[in-house]
């Protein structure tokens, strides 16, 4: 998967360019497992990514790497820690946390087996 932050086409074509940025502290995800345990998906994730910037996550199957980006979207809230974008902090409401001027591209890369 690749994230990407950029300007809205908007805001690329208005007078002054806007920036934003996508910041993690301390992040963590657990899930319940089993009948009274967790799963810890992400622990103590810290992470800066400023307007312009494109990030490739990459990571084995059931690392986090979907669980980061729902995250960051305000599709799930973190177990522990902040996320914030342009400085707001992101909800546990979808794209709530979002800025017109945040574009998020996801694109999921298949393996190729010879």
């Amino acid at each position: 998967m690749a994230l990407a932050v950029t300007d809205s086409p908007q805001a690329q074509a208005g007078s002054r360019r806007l920036t934003c940025e996508i910041r993690l502290d301390a992040v963590s995800k657990t899930y319940p497992a089993g009948q009274h345990g967790l799963r810890t998906v992400l622990s103590g994730i810290d992470l800066e990514i400023a307007a312009g910037e494109f990030v490739v996550v990459l990571g084995e199957t059931g690392c986090g790497k979907s669980t980061l980006l729902r995250l960051i979207l305000g599709e799930e809230h973190p177990s522990t820690g902040t996320i914030r974008v342009s400085g707001r902090p992101v909800r546990s409401t979808p794209g709530a946390g979002m800025s017109p001027s945040v574009t998020l591209y996801f694109r999921t890369l298949q393996r190729l087996r010879m």
